[in-house]
């Protein structure tokens, strides 16, 4: 009997130990406190401003029989932009020619070669006529304009270089004549010099007897 007594304790207290066990080990049930996140403020970014240009109305293309394309582009402000585009196997050297006509109607074209040289055409008729002349015959007064540049910067160089020679001979002229005037100041110089030390040298024989000072006449 006190055997299963023990027993019985011993069941008692092993099930005491694991009721406590398990009350310790259970899960933590409660809610957590959230921490607060501050958010950073995102910049503004900033906004490029466009160059204002005037604003196209209209655009038409028209196809050239010479296979050339031309666009034209209306604006706002009653002007109007050509552009001329030829082939690239085209036999001239011209890529493509652009040409822009004011409100009030003035005109400029500007012809553009295939290897990217460009040059502004400066005869009207070619330029009232840039839209629809051969490609050879921009191309001619392209070099025409470009071979006009250079003549004048020519012409100037040439002015240029006669200015500075005529401005060396002046200075040597110059030099030439102040050297004369030198040497004729200083030729006279001497010659007066010489003259004062000979006037000098025959008044000096007079007083100290070297030559015979002329009689004085006697008294009657």
């Amino acid at each position: 009997m006190r055997r299963n007594m023990r027993k019985a304790f011993v069941l008692a207290f092993v099930s005491s130990a694991l009721a406590i066990g398990g009350c310790s080990s259970s899960p933590d049930t409660s809610t957590p406190t959230p921490t607060p996140v501050v958010a950073t403020p995102t910049p503004t970014p900033e906004v490029a401003v466009a160059t204002p240009t005037p604003a196209v109305t209209s655009t038409r293309t028209i196809k050239n029989k010479d296979g050339s394309t031309t666009v034209e582009y209306l604006h706002v402000d009653g002007s109007k932009t050509e552009v001329r585009t030829f082939p690239p196997t085209s036999t001239h050297s011209v890529a493509t020619v652009s040409r822009t006509t004011s409100s009030a109607g003035t005109r400029k074209a500007t012809v553009t070669n295939k290897d990217n040289t460009s040059g502004e055409l400066t005869d009207k008729t070619m330029t009232d006529k840039a839209m629809t002349a051969t490609g050879e015959a921009l191309e001619t007064a392209e070099k025409e304009t470009v071979s006009g540049v250079k003549t004048a910067a020519d012409v100037t160089e040439k002015a240029a270089k006669a200015t500075a020679e005529g401005a060396k001979t002046a200075a040597s002229e110059t030099a030439k004549g102040a050297e004369k005037v030198g040497k004729a100041t200083a030729e006279g110089a001497k010659k007066v010099g010489d003259a004062t030390v000979d006037g000098a040298k025959k008044v000096g024989e007079v007083f100290t007897g070297k030559k015979k000072a002329t009689p004085t006449p006697k008294a009657n």
